[in-house]
């Protein structure tokens, strides 16, 4: 009924039947196990270039957002506003980027794994199931959660550093 007692089952058969050989599930599937290991090992690598990759997106956005405010930026920097203050806001609307398309993400990825779980997909007789497994992983879903704000930080950095070094007399003259 819960299989962490498999190995002090497997010590009491052995204990008591000295002649006889005693393997368990888990020693008999051993190289599915592995498998399952290195393709959650690969799902989580996956999903870490996937959120870089959408971390593009936020670094673009925020390029666009840097050539077509110069002149809002240019006025800001001529009423005082310091180039910390200026990085700040682009970095903070990165993180929130980050925050809003993770917990998008987010939602749309529990609504499917509960759609998953009352319709199970049936999957072909060469696997040993025979419905897709649909469950929540929380350790993978924090690490994720975590990552996408820090990296969409990390795509906003450039862009913010890139507004902070305008010349605002150029290009309050220019327009």
């Amino acid at each position: 009924t819960d299989i962490r007692l498999t190995a002090p089952f497997k010590k009491k058969l052995a204990d008591a039947f000295p002649a006889s050989s005693v393997a368990t599930w888990e020693e008999q599937n051993q190289r599915l196990f592995t498998a399952l290991k290195l393709e959650r090992a690969g799902m989580i690598l996956l999903l870490s270039i996937v959120i870089f990759i959408a971390s593009f997106n936020v670094f673009g956005l925020m390029t666009l957002l840097a050539l077509t405010k110069t002149r809002d930026m240019a006025l800001f920097y001529a009423l005082g506003l310091n180039r910390r203050k200026m990085q700040s806001v682009y970095r903070r609307l990165g993180i929130f980027l980050g925050i809003f398309g993770a917990g998008l993400g987010l939602v749309g990825g529990l609504v499917l794994v509960a759609w998953l779980q009352a319709y199970p997909l049936p999957l072909p007789p060469a696997y040993y199931l025979s419905t897709l497994p649909a469950k929540v992983d929380g350790r993978l879903l924090a690490v994720v959660m975590i990552m996408a704000p820090f990296f969409s930080m990390g795509a906003a950095w450039g862009p913010a550093w890139q507004a902070s070094k305008l010349n605002p007399l150029e290009i309050l003259r220019a327009t």
